[in-house]
C-alpha cells in the first residue's frame, strides 16, 4: 500500500502542461519579437510587449494562447511595413488585432497591408477567428487606400470593427469603401471620424451601408454631413433594424425641420436604436423639444446626447431620461449575467 500513495503523490507533484506550452507559443513569440526588434522606433513598444508576453509563457503564467494586439503608434516607413508583413507577421498565427495609429501609411501602405490580410490565413487550431479588428486612425488613407481596403473587406468574413477616423477619405473615398461594405456580412463596428465627409458621402453611407450591411454602431462624428447628409441617415435608419449606436455629433445639424421629422421617427419606431449622439451640433430650440418627444415616447432608445448650450430645462429632461435609461439597462446586463 505505501508504494502506491508514493506513486500517487509522484503524479500530483508533474508539471502541468499549459495550452500555450503544448502549442509551443514561446517559439511564435520569439520569432516576431526578434523580427520586430530590427524595425523602426516605432515598434520598439511592440516588441517589448512581446518579450514580457513570452517570459509569461515560459514561466506559466500564459496559460492559453496569447493576444497581444499589434499596436504601433507613430510614422512607419514603407520599408518596415514590407518587413513587418512580409516576414514578421505572415507566419505568425495568433493575430487578432491590428492598431496601426497615425502611422502615415498612405495608399501605398495600405495596398501593401491589404495584400497581406487577403493572405494571411492561420491555421483554425490556432487561430479560428481570423483578423477581427482593424484600426487605422490617421494614416493618410485617401480614395485609393479606400479602394483597396473595400475590395478586402468585400469578400472578408473576420473583421468586425473597422476604425478609419482622421483619414482624408473624403466622398470618393467613402464610395469607394461603401462599394466593399455594401456585400460585408462580418463588420458590426464602423467608425469614419473627422474624414471630409459631406451630405453627398453620408447618401452612400446611408445607401450602402446603413441599409444594407450588418453595422450596428457607426461613427460619423466630425463630418459635416449637415441637415441633408444627417436627414438620408436617419431614413436609412428607419429601412434599417440593425443600427443601434449612431453618433452624429459635430456634423453641422442645425435642425431642419424635415431631418428632424426623420430623426425621430428613427427614435420611435427602430426598435434596435438605443444611443443617438449629437453633442457639438447647434440645434434650434424647436428641434430639441421635438427629440425631447421622441425621446419620451421611445421605450427603447436609452441614451440621447445633445449639446451643453440647448435650452436648460430640456437639456436637463433629456439628461435625465439618459441617465435613468442606461441605469437600468446595466442593471438588466448584470442580472443576465447572473
Amino acid at each position: 500500500m505505501p508504494p502506491k500513495q508514493g506513486k500517487k503523490d509522484a503524479k500530483a507533484s508533474a508539471p502541468v502542461i499549459t495550452v500555450a506550452q503544448e502549442l509551443h507559443v514561446d517559439t511564435d513569440l520569439r520569432r516576431l519579437q526578434e523580427a520586430c526588434g530590427v524595425l523602426g522606433e516605432p515598434f520598439a513598444p511592440f516588441a517589448r510587449r512581446l518579450k514580457a508576453e513570452l517570459m509569461r509563457v515560459k514561466d506559466g503564467d500564459q496559460e492559453g494562447v496569447p493576444q497581444v494586439p499589434l499596436f504601433v503608434h507613430g510614422a512607419v516607413a514603407l520599408g518596415d511595413l514590407k518587413t513587418l508583413c512580409s516576414v514578421a507577421l505572415r507566419p505568425y498565427p495568433f493575430l487578432r488585432v491590428i492598431q496601426l495609429h497615425h502611422a502615415v501609411l498612405g495608399d501605398d501602405g495600405i495596398l501593401i497591408l491589404c495584400e497581406f490580410l487577403s493572405e494571411y490565413q492561420p491555421l483554425p487550431d490556432r487561430n479560428p477567428f481570423g483578423i477581427q479588428r482593424l484600426e487605422l486612425p490617421g494614416c493618410a488613407i485617401g480614395p485609393r487606400g479606400c479602394r483597396y481596403l473595400g475590395s478586402y473587406l468585400r469578400s472578408n468574413a473576420t473583421v468586425t470593427k473597422l476604425v478609419l477616423d482622421f483619414n482624408p477619405l473624403e466622398d470618393a473615398g467613402v464610395r469607394e469603401l461603401c462599394t466593399g461594405l455594401q456585400w460585408n456580412s462580418s463588420l458590426t463596428s464602423l467608425s469614419l471620424q473627422y474624414c471630409g465627409v459631406s451630405s453627398v458621402g453620408a447618401g452612400d453611407i446611408a445607401s450602402r451601408i446603413v441599409k444594407e450591411s450588418n453595422v450596428s454602431v457607426l461613427s460619423l462624428r466630425g463630418n459635416a454631413i449637415g441637415d441633408k447628409g444627417l436627414e438620408e441617415v436617419a431614413k436609412a435608419i428607419c429601412v434599417s433594424s440593425k443600427l443601434e449606436d449612431v453618433d452624429l455629433a459635430d456634423t453641422a445639424f442645425t435642425g431642419d425641420v424635415n431631418a428632424v421629422l426623420a430623426l425621430c421617427e428613427a427614435m420611435e419606431c427602430v426598435t434596435a436604436l438605443r444611443v443617438v449622439d449629437l453633442s457639438m451640433c447647434t440645434i434650434t430650440p424647436s428641434a430639441t423639444e421635438c427629440l425631447l418627444k421622441s425621446l419620451q415616447a421611445s421605450g427603447h432608445v436609452t441614451t440621447l446626447r445633445v449639446s451643453e448650450r440647448t435650452d436648460p430645462v430640456v437639456y436637463k429632461q433629456i439628461v435625465g431620461i439618459s441617465a435613468t435609461r442606461s441605469q437600468a439597462g446595466k442593471k438588466k446586463k448584470g442580472k443576465k449575467k447572473m
